[in-house]
């Protein structure tokens, strides 16, 4: 069976970001979801979703985060479920669709706890006003000392997508699909990809 690839660009502190990925994976209805995670971050996230499903569970999470960094335990308890919602959109569509969920990525601990402190820290309209005008760009600027750790984790990504067949959805930060260097989406450009950011999901 051909690829049919469709890379979708996120921002890891779209605040919408669930609620759009759900709608997208619902519409686009792909054979194989793949997310920008690694198996030993995974384990952590369900440990977390284990947490988020009672109240006694809840209140260990926000008083770990605030533990942390300098947080209000408001804040964190409504920033909590807009958490890495790549990961548990992607979950719940194919639990229920009963199709393969990829990690296809080697991780990154610290921008992931940047992104962390940036929600917790940022009034809310800030977060998705800022996100909002990301997604209107057409190349990300980004810093040259990220880039050879960009460039490493895309090589990793692009094997295994690679070796996939049928439809298929990478999620992906915005900018391994339009970082200014030979990103993820330059990579895989013979396979005509089709490449997209999720805020095109309130357009469907």
């Amino acid at each position: 069976m051909a690829l049919e690839l469709h890379l979708v660009g996120t921002f890891h502190c779209d605040l919408q970001g669930q609620n759009r990925l759900q709608k997208l994976l619902s519409i686009l209805s792909p054979d194989i979801v793949s997310v920008e995670y690694d198996p030993e971050s995974v384990s952590q996230l369900n440990q977390l979703e284990k947490y988020k499903q009672s109240a006694e569970g809840m209140e260990i999470v926000i008083a770990d985060f605030c533990k942390n960094g300098n947080y209000h335990p408001e804040t964190v308890r409504r920033s909590i479920p807009n958490l890495y919602f790549e990961y548990f959109a992607s979950k719940e569509y194919c639990k229920k669709n009963h199709k393969p969920l990829i990690f296809s990525d080697t991780g990154d601990r610290i921008l992931g706890q940047q992104n962390v402190e940036y929600i917790f820290s940022t009034p809310p309209q800030k977060i998705q006003q800022q996100t909002e005008i990301g997604y209107q760009n057409q190349v990300l600027e980004m810093l040259p000392e990220n880039i050879p750790d960009l460039l490493k984790r895309d090589a990793y990504t692009e094997v295994i997508l690679r070796a996939l067949s049928g439809k298929v959805v990478h999620v992906a930060g915005a900018w391994h699909l339009l970082g200014n260097y030979h990103n993820l989406y330059e990579r895989l450009k013979n396979l005509n990809p089709i490449r997209m950011m999720l805020n095109q999901a309130d357009f469907l």
